[in-house]
């Protein structure tokens, strides 16, 4: 399973898709050794070896960029902040996520370098479930993560928003049945929460994601700027953008108008505040709390 949760790119297309077209909305990084294609239409699993299928290696290619520049005059310039590949990794399985199958999770041999520069192509004709053609674009690029460091027990307790979730049972008999999801913690365990923890996280992420951050969805995200004055005329755009941006997420069926305000005295925190329905027919209620600027 991948770490990002349901449709962690959005439920529209990609770039060029269209009818009878599948592409890719994007490639995240997941781990030490693994990263995430993300396509916006379900791809053919019909075995590893396959021409078409998702999962056949062969339909995907990475390579570790090398930045080293060679002057007119010979001399090797390594641009700064740049790094310098020692090796080429090599793919060696591709695996659909087992509960949002348009995810597709590459492993390699050894573990990506730490901000070495990839670019992961998808270099074969996959289709998609439903005979749709592969279109561009084909390549991504990525930054190879740090080793994370190992989480105080603070950290560990508050979570922070760092981690998206996984329902534990898409389709239940009873609605209880779907209260709890997997999730990936700090130390890369499973551990399960909540589907209302699962939803503040992300929803905490569409209001504080500025639009056009993810290339290729530009819609995404509702681009509150943090410490920036908040004025009347403002907060209402909030509250409309944070209603419509709610109801984008996929196990939201429901949502009331959202509210954003700030306490009279002109004080520097903006409160949101909404209320849901979620598919488990269980009605929500979030509130953030955001600083922002002040009038003087």
């Amino acid at each position: 399973m991948t770490a990002f949760g349901i449709s962690p790119l959005g439920k529209g297309l990609g770039p060029f898709g269209g009818p009878g077209l599948i592409t890719l909305l994007g490639v995240l990084p997941q781990s030490l050794n693994t990263f995430v294609f993300v396509f916006d239409k379900e791809p053919k699993r019909l075995d590893d070896q396959s021409p078409c299928s998702g999962v056949n290696i062969k339909n995907y290619a990475l390579e570790a960029v090398n930045p080293t520049i060679i002057a007119d005059n010979g001399d090797i310039v390594i641009p700064a902040g740049a790094v310098v590949p020692r090796y080429q990794p090599r793919i060696v399985s591709a695996t659909a996520d087992i509960l949002d199958p348009k995810q597709i999770i590459i492993a390699t041999d050894t573990d990506l370098e730490p901000r070495v520069l990839y670019e992961a192509s998808v270099v074969g004709p996959i289709q998609s479930i439903d005979d749709d053609i592969f279109a561009g674009p084909t390549t991504f690029p990525f930054t190879g993560r740090l080793k994370p460091n190992t989480p105080t027990p603070i950290e560990l307790y508050e979570e922070r928003f760092r981690d998206l979730d996984y329902i534990l049972n898409p389709n239940p008999a009873q609605p209880e049945e779907k209260t709890q999801v997997y999730r990936f913690d700090a130390s890369g365990d499973l551990s399960i929460a909540g589907n209302e923890a699962s939803l503040r996280k992300r929803l905490f992420r569409r209001i504080t994601t500025q639009p056009g951050e993810f290339a290729f969805l530009p819609n995404y995200g509702v681009g509150l700027q943090l410490k920036t004055l908040a004025r009347q005329g403002q907060l209402q755009q909030l509250s409309n953008l944070v209603s419509a941006q709610v109801l984008l997420e996929p196990d939201v069926i429901q949502a009331a108008a959202a509210t954003a305000v700030r306490p009279t005295s002109g004080g520097g925190i903006v409160t949101v505040s909404l209320k849901v329905v979620q598919d488990d027919a269980r009605t929500r209620t979030f509130l953030f709390e955001f600083p922002a600027g002040t009038d003087q």
